[in-house]
């Protein structure tokens, strides 16, 4: 199997990923030592590769639970590019050591969730026209048939959201600030914030 660029080949893996029922993380790279370094090599994995090492094993306060993400996963493919300047797999693990997921649920997968600049765009203009951020997750799902076609959940909506928010104040203005908190006490009941004003 030849693509032509590192890009197609991610898609050519998150493709498989999704029809298999697991989640793709980029690996490590091989870049030539030219002037402008080509890559040579690259490496994906599943997203359960590798193994979460505690980088603070006395601590006296008490860990929240947290669910069990990396396996020591052994899947994976491996790429590089050949002498025709196209990159073709070398490698390809299938073998999982953990549960893989439902077809149904892979939209929550990882590497099936973006934000892309036309769904950004989009976003910025219902915002705009005057549309909370959940309407105008659940239009962009209504109009692709689910939340499952979107490409990305309500919290990565709102999220994306908030981003855009920050980015709007400009030079930490606190005016601004105050304007978008009082924004978000009209659009949430459950906002709650509290201020002083100086002399």
């Amino acid at each position: 199997m030849t693509k032509g660029t590192i890009d197609e080949m991610h898609t050519l893996y998150c493709n498989h990923a999704r029809e298999m029922g697991f989640s793709v993380r980029k690996g490590i790279s091989r870049f030539s030592r030219d002037e402008t370094p080509i890559v040579l090599g690259k490496l994906f994995l599943c997203a359960c590769a590798g193994i979460r090492v505690s980088t603070k094993e006395n601590c006296s306060k008490q860990k929240r639970n947290v669910a069990l993400t990396r396996t020591n996963c052994k899947a994976m493919m491996r790429i590089k590019r050949n002498n025709d300047g196209v990159y073709e797999v070398v490698k390809h693990i299938e073998k999982h050591n953990h549960p893989l997921t439902r077809t149904e649920w892979s939209h929550l997968h990882r590497s099936e969730r973006s934000i892309t600049d036309e769904k950004a765009k989009a976003i910025e203009e219902m915002l705009s026209s005057g549309l909370r951020p959940t309407q105008s997750f659940r239009y962009m799902a209504y109009n692709v048939g689910g939340e499952e076609n979107v490409g990305h959940t309500l919290k990565d909506h709102m999220n994306f959201v908030n981003r855009l928010k920050m980015n709007n104040i400009e030079g930490g203005d606190a005016a601004s600030v105050i304007d978008m908190i009082q924004d978000q006490d009209e659009e949430e009941d459950g906002f709650f914030f509290k201020g002083e004003e100086e002399d």
